[in-house]
């Protein structure tokens, strides 16, 4: 009961359909995994536990991301869940095995290549079920490969950036041996949280910056989950499109740590309270300060070179949506292509290069930028 090895990097990307960025946007050739999100968990359909069917338009992005593979026969496209695990996780193994059975129909149904489970997050109280149901999901798996000839679904799991969290949520072992591919979610460690989280701080720093605790940053997550024993090569390190932003308390201090009271004002693009997408941050209204105590890129290619060093399975990116779908900064998808780029040595033996260039060329290694309002 064995998930699938993996033999090239993986770029596993979430999809979020917007007004802005529908499904027939997606390149075939960008990502070698895209998944959607997302979709939700029923104890109750029309055949018992599973998955929602989908209707309308959510129905036809489905259909419009696998139609992709026309084009790439070797992209993979997964479901995420997100929604509805405590109503199917627990003591009943028949309604765990009934989920199992409904939800691989489903995937079927749709030409879908696998699901990904993103619960946020499982209590110590639900660790022991939680790892019962992957070790169902995963049987199931097999079995329904075995008697149909088919490839078996893929299975993946979207995992805490808060290390306590993880510790008390999973069964490592478990998840070593049911799941293909796993995504560090290696963001969001630092953001406005009233009472809480009321300083700035890096989003996703690869290494951890002074004055942090250990464990807040990507590598540093990263190295956490190889020593509960997740293999490396199953093991993605996520990687986010965006930024968190906040209204200061002192408009002059925006240096690390300085103290805020509140989400940053939605950016000038994408409009999002205290998030800044990829062009938001290239807009007007800005100014670059460089900072040299930090020794990285302010694009994603450095993590991606430090999972490849590290022997990792690939990057997950949260999300495309967040990237520059337009060009609004004068290329499409800057931050996942130069992802790409940094993977391209064994994409091109997997067969995947598709010549897509790198629109990031003139930002200077050891510099790292950092927006603040003027």
């Amino acid at each position: 009961m064995q998930g699938q090895a993996l033999s090239s990097p993986i770029l596993a990307c979430y999809y979020q359909p917007t007004g802005y960025f529908p499904p027939s946007k997606v390149p075939a050739d960008l990502c070698t995994h895209l998944i959607y999100a997302f979709g939700t968990i029923t104890s109750s359909g029309s055949s018992g536990p599973g998955i929602v069917p989908p209707t309308g338009s959510q129905a036809s992005a489905w259909r419009t991301l696998t139609s992709l593979k026309t084009s790439n026969p070797d992209l993979k496209v997964l479901l995420s869940l997100q929604q509805g695990f405590p109503t199917v996780v627990g003591s009943d193994q028949s309604k765990m095995q009934a989920f199992a059975t409904n939800a691989i129909a489903l995937l079927r149904q749709y030409s879908l290549d696998g699901v990904d489970f993103d619960w946020e997050f499982p209590s110590s109280s639900d660790r022991a079920n939680y790892a019962n149901f992957l070790r169902i999901v995963r049987s199931a798996v097999q079995e329904e490969a075995q008697k149909t000839g088919r490839p078996p679904l893929l299975v993946s799991l979207a995992l805490a950036n808060n290390v306590y969290t993880a510790k008390a949520a999973y069964d490592f072992n478990t998840l070593a041996s049911t799941v293909d591919f796993a995504t560090a979610m290696a963001y969001d460690f630092h953001l406005y949280i009233k009472n809480k989280d009321v300083k700035t701080g890096y989003n996703s720093p690869l290494f951890t910056t002074p004055g942090d605790p250990t464990y807040f940053s990507a590598s540093a997550l990263a190295n956490f989950y190889l020593q509960q024993g997740l293999p490396g090569e199953k093991l993605l390190l996520g990687i986010p499109t965006y930024g968190r932003s906040w209204t200061l308390a002192d408009a002059s201090n925006h240096n690390l740590h300085a103290p805020a009271t509140g989400k940053g004002a939605p950016g000038p693009v994408r409009g999002l309270t205290g998030i800044y997408a990829y062009p938001d941050a290239c807009k007007s209204g800005a100014t670059v300060v460089e900072d040299s105590t930090l020794e990285c890129l302010p694009v994603p290619g450095p993590d991606c070179n430090w999972a490849a060093g590290q022997g990792l399975g690939g990057v997950g990116v949260w999300s495309l949506a967040l990237d520059d779908v337009d060009g609004v900064c004068g290329v499409q998808f800057p931050l996942v292509t130069s992802m790409k780029e940094a993977l391209l040595p064994a994409l091109r033996v997997r067969g995947q290069d598709t010549g897509r260039s790198l629109p990031v060329r003139d930002l200077q290694p050891g510099r790292v930028v950092k927006m603040t309002q003027t």
